[in-house]
């Protein structure tokens, strides 16, 4: 197989997480409108389930586990790579009052002694050139009939990419630029439930200074924007406006 290039280590993942403000959950005020959207794409294809082991890969800050383990009633467990995200994701599901295994290691080689009914990561594939190591990581890891979710940000020949190579396009070296076909190539010989581009417009999938506009302002642009969209009846998802893919796979 050919040699795995992390397009960003641990040492820029460290700089991620130093100095968030606790506790992080996904819903939090003035939290990108695409949330909600995600929130009911998960609910429409997912079930509660006390007993089901949830692995998500690339875990910091915790928000993910804890919507699983609140929403859903997972049992929750976590990978992380960078020293202060393992440490933050700890302490914030702490303070959230969620129990979790949270496993600081590589998930290229990291060995677990079990297997997963869901191996969930939002935001990692796209950061490994060639993707399919990582994507098999997912699969190994799962019981058969188990399920992968994946989602990604929708850069390639999106607004985003454009926006985002306006803004600061250094960010786009650390990212390998997929879209919804290229995501489904990696699992032809899977069972695809669904595999989509998920909300209308977002700025929070940019890398944007917190100097120059906050979120609250980011929330309010976003209403904005999407009404205009509503009004001049731009489809609603699509491969150049929607901020993310999401695919869910069952394993067979």
């Amino acid at each position: 197989m050919k040699k795995v290039k992390k397009l960003t280590e641990k040492e820029y993942w460290d700089e991620v997480w130093q100095n968030q403000k606790l506790p992080k959950v996904i819903k939090e005020p003035y939290c990108p409108y695409y949330v909600n959207i995600l929130d009911g794409f998960f609910h429409k294809y997912l079930f509660y389930n006390e007993n089901f082991e949830f692995l998500e890969l690339g875990c910091a800050p915790g928000r993910w586990l804890h919507y699983f383990h609140s929403e859903f009633g997972y049992k929750v467990n976590g990978l992380e790579n960078s020293v202060v995200g393992f440490e933050m994701t700890k302490k914030n599901l702490e303070m959230l009052g969620v129990k979790a295994n949270i496993f600081f290691g590589d998930a290229l080689n990291f060995e677990f002694n079990k297997k997963f009914d869901l191996v969930f990561s939002s935001g990692l594939i796209e950061h490994f050139l060639p993707p399919t190591k990582i994507i098999q990581t997912h699969l190994d890891l799962i019981k058969i009939d188990g399920y992968i979710i994946i989602t990604i940000p929708n850069l390639k020949n999106s607004i985003y990419y454009y926006l985002q190579k306006i803004i600061n396009k250094k960010v786009l070296k650390n990212h390998l630029l997929l879209n919804k076909n290229d995501l489904l190539s990696f699992f032809r010989n899977q069972n695809v439930i669904i595999c989509q581009y998920l909300g209308v417009f977002s700025l929070y999938i940019l890398n944007l200074s917190s100097k120059s506009i906050t979120y609250k302002i980011i929330y309010y642009l976003e209403l904005l924007i999407e009404k205009f969209l509503k009004l001049i009846k731009i489809k609603r998802e699509s491969s150049f406006f929607s901020p993310m893919i999401c695919i869910i796979i069952k394993k067979s």
